[in-house]
């Protein structure tokens, strides 16, 4: 692709990227039992990410494996608790969908990857999750048992990433830390 909107529709069309960005009725009674709450005040959507942030990141476990393409696919690496970074961060994406919170893949580079300058697929190796709360973006990567949201291991902080959309808009994110 020569823009990023081309490299944003056409990893939506792969199986292994956005078709997997669809499964939310598979996650749904795991989702409503996860953002229950006791008393009839209704969750703030950040009281329902971090809820399910927390659930994805202490319920699967990350193989070890790169990539920003399912392995698997997302039903199965649900079902065995265990799968790559993108199979482990579309989990998470598709059940702040369902919970009603904004929440898109943001495309990243690993420091030993190198950094992507032209749009291009292959320029990053890892993907992340972007949860939209009170207009900002929170990232979450939930294959790390001890990341907290808006914190991201050190590997990942290279830079910039690329947040896609299914309608081919993207955005660049700073991936630096603000402290």
């Amino acid at each position: 692709a020569s823009t990023w909107e081309g490299v944003s529709t056409s990893i939506f069309e792969d199986k292994n990227f956005g078709k997997q960005l669809d499964f939310g009725l598979f996650f749904l009674d795991d989702v409503k039992e996860i953002i229950k709450n006791d008393t009839n005040t209704p969750l703030s959507s950040e009281e329902k990410m971090n809820r399910i942030f927390t659930y994805v990141q202490q319920r699967m476990n990350w193989n070890r494996e790169n990539g920003y393409y399912t392995d698997k696919g997302v039903k199965d690496a649900y079902s065995s608790r265990a799968g790559n970074s993108a199979e482990i961060n579309f989990i998470l994406i598709n059940m702040l969908r369902i919970a009603g919170v904004d929440a898109n893949p943001v495309l990243v580079s690993t420091l030993d990857h190198g950094v992507p300058v032209y749009p291009n697929r292959t320029g990053f190796n890892y993907v992340i999750a972007s949860a939209t709360i009170e207009g900002k973006n929170v990232l979450l990567d939930a294959t790390n048992k001890y990341t907290s949201p808006d914190i991201l291991p050190l590997k990942l902080l290279n830079w910039q990433g690329r947040l896609i959309r299914k309608d081919g808009s993207s955005e660049e994110i700073n991936l630096v830390p603000n402290q």
